[in-house]
């Protein structure tokens, strides 16, 4: 089973006579949460630098005002939540806020670390503590020792009794909570604690008086029948009020990063504060880690635009992650190689000790008898030991037409205000707002310090940079997933809506409809994929997609576009000739273009990926040029001839059924592209797709 909540095994009773707790017996160590140093500290946070948990906050206090006001008959409160969500430092915020004008007279909580128990005594240990501690510091007026006769009987000693009664006349609840709890059932040498935490829990219930006892604990464990805690847990079920921590939501992120800003001095941009909250997942601790992590890195000085360009540096926290023994990195490795992998498996090949101490680290997480390792993006390291893309998944909120125009006109005035650019063009401000909001995310445009907007002089080709971008976005990474044609590199276009519908998916269940064909323009600028027919195919190597820096795409995402595909709109020797000019000028203007009638030609180098649309004319895209620097012109554009999807197709079928029959190939051709050719024009797309070919062929 899988247990959601606190509960205490037990063993047999033992009744030890004394006059003072502290008389006779070794005494226990009760320590409290053991907070971080620093803001910059793992540990859990000082009660100062807590964010969020705003409603469960609220919801600890109004069970607490029930109790003060004895309308609810609960006195045991758990506290659970995933590893990492921020329990502990929840318990010191709460211990903390107690003691300001508005709670010091009411409410007054002693947070007790479970991790330094050593046996039985430490409750009554405990509860010596926190009425001292309560006395000490005021909230409970008491004059005599306080001391806890026996404990087998900690609310009957003397002392207890006393101050209960001073609570209840006085309107106070005092609350004891027991953080890290599931230490008690992890360590066979904790398993006396047992009867003394139910005994406790159960005679507080008992009294219905004004103190609380409180667990804390992790969830994602799970007991066997036989484990003895399994029957002590299903009878304190009808006793405890359970509040859970959740994951972070977007505003606790938000606040959290903030938090960071105001210590460090550092104010993020929004595309690397997006990048960090979509990264942790909602777990409080990751974040925390990651913001860690980004922050020294500013600190050292490297920049924000470096930061999302190099993956977030993410390498350097891996290399801190691994410097642990070699049997606990040998025991991570087995577990992202197997994943997958059960406890059990794991436990007997590197004992319980091992894995255990990774649990405890966060380095892996537990999730019902299952293990793997805290971060995918770790586990594909360890898998490989080559840095893995770090995924996003920002939707735009425009179209790269849009986002394009008003970039031209940023430029153009290199400084501008919003005012100024709403006045230069003719679109509302909520519109500008969001165009604006796309071009920081992709760090195309900066903010001064008096909020202008300002462009970015070293970016020169904004496809080919985007590109970068967008290599690791979440959609294109699932699609490479989902080939279905390794040689075409091809996924059903379903399959892609199906992507974007879990992707995007909102509170009812459904997602904005537009985000399809809105994410499938962009892919296509960036010359990631072509659709082609009634399949997505994907270009995330080296070459570049047909659509690659075309911006006036149709609602379907460029599906039916003329020159889109390569379809051999001319000979391959004129193309040649076309490319070599763009080799030695870098660029070619339209009217040259019409001039030299090479309109074809550059048709057939743009769908080819060798150039791209831009103002007035063409350029040859960058990562030819690099491609250019180990082999000669002819064998690169033989080389984009063979990736191209017509001529993989063409090949596919030449292979199966060879090349005589022309008008079959035509059709199946024509059947895979989902075009409706004339006989005609069937014939003479396939014989020139296949002059092509053979100069493809005889050149490689």
């Amino acid at each position: 089973m899988e247990v959601t909540d606190f509960y205490i095994l037990a063993e047999p009773e033992k009744t030890i006579s004394s006059s003072s707790l502290s008389e006779g017996y070794e005494k226990e160590i009760v320590s409290e949460i053991i907070l971080a140093d620093d803001f910059m500290d793992y540990k859990p946070c000082q009660p100062k630098d807590f964010v969020g948990r705003d409603y469960i906050q609220k919801e600890v206090w109004d069970y607490l005002e029930s109790v003060r006001g004895n309308s609810s008959q609960s006195r045991v409160l758990s506290l659970v939540g995933g590893s990492g969500n921020g329990k502990s430092s929840l318990i010191a915020r709460l211990s903390s806020r107690f003691k300001n004008q508005k709670w010091k007279n009411k409410f007054f909580l002693t947070p007790v670390d479970v991790r330094s128990a050593r046996g039985g005594r430490f409750v009554a240990e405990a509860v010596v503590k926190a009425f001292s501690r309560a006395i000490k510091e005021g909230f409970i007026e008491y004059e005599k020792p306080f001391l806890i006769e026996s404990i087998t009987d900690i609310i009957g000693a003397e002392s207890v009794q006393e101050c209960l009664k001073y609570l209840s006349k006085h309107d106070k609840v005092l609350t004891i909570f027991f953080d890290q709890f599931e230490e008690v059932f992890m360590k066979e040498e904790l398993f006396g604690l047992f009867k003394e935490f139910e005994r406790f829990a159960l005679d507080v219930s008992a009294l219905q008086s004004n103190l609380v006892v409180g667990f804390s604990w992790r969830t994602g464990i799970t007991l066997g029948d036989e484990n003895p805690a399994y029957s002590i847990w299903n009878r304190l079920k009808d006793y405890r009020v359970e509040k859970k921590l959740e994951p972070f939501d977007l505003k606790d992120s938000s606040k959290l990063i903030s938090s960071f800003e105001l210590n460090t001095g550092f104010k993020l941009n929004k595309p690397l504060r997006t990048r960090l909250i979509q990264q942790a997942q909602g777990y409080p601790w990751l974040l925390k880690k990651l913001c860690i992590h980004v922050f020294k890195k500013l600190k050292g000085g490297i920049s924000q635009d470096q930061m999302l360009v190099s993956q977030l540096q993410i390498s350097n926290l891996f290399h801190e992650d691994l410097d642990r023994p070699e049997k606990q990195n040998s025991c991570l490795k087995f577990v992202a190689k197997n994943f997958p992998v059960s406890q059990y498996e794991v436990t007997k090949e590197f004992g319980s000790d091992t894995v255990l101490e990774l649990i405890s680290d966060r380095m892996v997480i537990k999730t019902g008898e299952k293990l793997s390792v805290y971060w995918d993006v770790f586990r594909d390291y360890l898998k490989g030991n080559d840095l893995p893309v770090i995924p996003w998944s920002y939707m735009p909120s425009t179209s790269p037409k849009m986002v394009l125009l008003i970039l031209d006109v940023v430029n153009s005035f290199k400084t501008i205000s919003l005012d100024e650019l709403q006045n230069k063009l003719d679109y509302s401000r909520g519109t500008l707002i969001n165009v604006l909001m796309d071009l920081q995310y992709f760090v195309l445009i900066d903010r001064d310090s008096n909020g202008n907007i300002v462009c970015k002089q070293t970016i020169t080709n904004v496809p080919e940079f985007l590109r970068e971008h967008f290599k690791s976005h979440s959609v294109l990474l699932e699609l490479a997933e989902n080939i279905v044609e390794a040689d075409l590199r091809r996924v059903p276009i379903d399959k892609y809506e199906s992507i974007i519908a879990r992707t995007y998916k909102n509170k009812d269940g459904g997602y904005p409809k537009s985000y399809s064909s809105r994410l499938l323009a962009w892919l296509q600028y960036t010359g990631l994929i072509a659709v082609i027919g009634k399949s997505v195919v994907i270009y995330d190597g080296e070459l570049f997609s047909p659509a690659f820096g075309a911006i006036d795409l149709d609602k379907r995402g460029a599906r039916n576009r003329r020159g889109s595909l390569f379809l051999a709109a001319t000979s391959p020797e004129k193309t040649l000739e076309v490319a070599e000019y763009l080799c030695e000028n870098k660029r070619m203007s339209h009217t040259f273009i019409q001039a030299n009638k090479h309109r074809n030609a550059v048709q057939d180098l743009i769908s080819l990926g060798f150039c791209s649309r831009q103002d007035d004319g063409v350029v040859i895209n960058n990562k030819i040029e690099i491609i250019l620097e180990s082999i000669t012109l002819k064998r690169a554009l033989a080389r984009l001839v063979t990736e191209s999807p017509a001529i993989k197709i063409l090949n596919a079928y030449v292979n199966k059924f060879g090349d005589d029959d022309k008008k079959m190939m035509g059709a199946a051709l024509a059947k895979e592209l989902e075009r409706t050719w004339t006989p005609a024009s069937t014939t003479r797309y396939i014989y020139a797709l296949m002059r092509y070919r053979n100069f493809s062929v005889e050149t490689l």
